[in-house]
């Protein structure tokens, strides 16, 4: 019986590390004290606020929603969430190396800064959102958790659509190629949205 406990708790313990090894791997990533500040400017809009709000909901509802067991997922979804995870992580990592000394914890710009379209900017204009949601999307289906999964990505989802609009709104006010970039690419689905 404990072996089987053991288990099924796998993967959820795995998506624990991967969502830890994120913490860690986030704050490193950010170059400079700016970058790693919590201080918002006024174009940030509370969104760096509401984002770590989502996250500190996702982190402690996905566990406690699949100790429920409605909506119970199977161990080889629990084992694909695992796989998501590590996707949305690189996908996030790739994001952050390439945006460089661009990639703030708040959002602000340069005075320097110029559009970013290498890498998978090219594809999407926010592909480190992207990553972080399917990062949230894997660590509920870690859980075991079809509600965990879905709630977890719809908090996240929320808060990053809101991020993204005030993310845009801003940088098409600094940046006279934004504009352009936007006609070109998708906000995180290529061709979709």
């Amino acid at each position: 019986m404990a072996v089987v406990i053991a288990k099924r708790r796998a993967p959820a313990l795995v998506g624990g590390l991967i969502l830890a090894t994120f913490i860690v791997v986030e704050g490193r990533l950010r170059k400079g004290a700016e970058a790693r500040s919590f201080s918002a400017e006024g174009t940030d809009g509370h969104t760096t606020r509401d984002v770590g709000v989502a996250f500190g909901m996702s982190a402690l509802g996905c566990p406690l929603v699949a100790e429920s067991r409605i909506g119970r997922l199977s161990l080889p979804y629990a084992w694909a969430g695992v796989g998501l995870m590590g996707v949305g992580l690189g996908l996030r990592v790739r994001a952050a190396q390439t945006l460089g000394e661009y990639y703030t914890r708040t959002l602000r710009t340069a005075e320097d800064q110029a559009v970013v379209d290498a890498g998978l900017y090219r594809f999407v204009r926010h592909p480190g959102y992207l990553g972080v949601l399917t990062m949230w999307l894997g660590y509920g289906l870690a859980a075991s958790s079809g509600p965990a999964a879905i709630g977890a990505v719809a908090v996240n989802g929320v808060a990053y659509s809101r991020r993204i609009r005030t993310e845009e709104e801003m940088l098409v006010k600094a940046l006279p190629d934004y504009v352009a970039y936007q006609r070109r690419t998708s906000r995180l689905i290529p061709g979709v949205w």
